[in-house]
């Protein structure tokens, strides 16, 4: 994988609002997972990291293999690395069953008002359903 350069750490890092909690919330844009993502180009390819990843790599170093960050906060959009964990991959996923988050990726709570249970039997967000009809 491409090292991140050291300007779009910068960038990354220059672009965040600090809120109650001491989550720094990435100014940047998210996916469709609710992460937040910087890019650039390199050699004329565009690179895409998420911004959590880029933040722990340039606080301490590349992530091992079979490990990965685990926001102990519950913010996606957080680049805190004080909020942050290594986890094995396995972990990670059985301590972030969908069923226990409190919250949707996009920081919806999921209250019995804004919630329903799609045709796969997932749990989904009316306030981003609705979001995503609006867009449309």
């Amino acid at each position: 994988m491409t090292a991140t350069p050291e300007r779009v750490v910068r960038r990354l890092l220059a672009n965040f609002t600090l809120d109650g909690f001491g989550c720094m919330v990435s100014g940047y844009s998210t996916g469709s997972h609710g992460y937040s993502q910087i890019g650039w180009s390199d050699g004329g390819r565009t690179v895409m990291r998420l911004g959590h990843r880029v933040a722990w790599e340039a606080a301490h170093g590349p992530i091992p293999e079979g490990m990965t960050i685990d926001h102990m906060c519950r913010n996606r959009r957080c680049i805190n690395v004080e909020h942050m964990r290594l986890l094995r991959n396995e972990v990670n996923a059985q301590q972030n069953d969908q069923s226990t988050r409190s919250h949707c990726p996009h920081g919806h709570a999921y209250t019995h008002a804004n919630t329903y249970v799609d045709p796969r039997g997932h749990r989904r967000c009316r306030a981003c359903a609705t979001d995503r009809r609006r867009a449309a």
